[in-house]
């Protein structure tokens, strides 16, 4: 789903489950003809999760946080060992485990997906992108 507008601390995006769950007909008119439409519901799954992207500062691999230097805002953030990494050069590497963090480094172009845990995000994907 895509917000109306963009929050202060990074675009939401939900995580949506969608049933199918039949068929509803009905003839269109006189014409013989037979209109199908499926029946569908939607609802959302979990908690929203935000993509914040920026530059890497201040990152602490002994406590693993870091601060993303946003367009308009420094966003803290945290990793741990469930985080999943992902470098791109041109093209999509990964994941990887824990020892993908070695790679985040201050300066580094990161997009950082997670949920908010007492205005801090934690970090569930980091993407690093290598500069050419």
């Amino acid at each position: 789903m895509i917000p109306e507008t963009t929050a202060p601390e990074g675009d939401p995006f939900y995580s949506v489950e969608i049933n199918v769950v039949g068929l509803k007909y009905h003839e269109a008119g006189q014409s013989g003809n037979i209109l199908l439409r499926p029946q569908v519901f939607a609802k959302v799954v979990g908690v929203p999760r935000y993509i914040v992207t920026g530059v890497a500062d201040q990152v602490a691999h002994g406590d693993g946080t870091f601060v993303i230097k946003a367009v308009n805002d420094n966003i803290s953030a945290a990793y741990g060992s469930a985080t999943r990494w992902f470098y791109v050069d041109g093209r999509f590497v990964g994941p990887f485990g824990s020892s993908g963090a070695d790679a985040l480094q201050n300066t580094a172009q990161v997009d950082v997906i997670g949920t908010f845990q007492g205005g801090v995000l934690s970090a569930e994907e980091v993407d690093i992108t290598f500069r050419m």
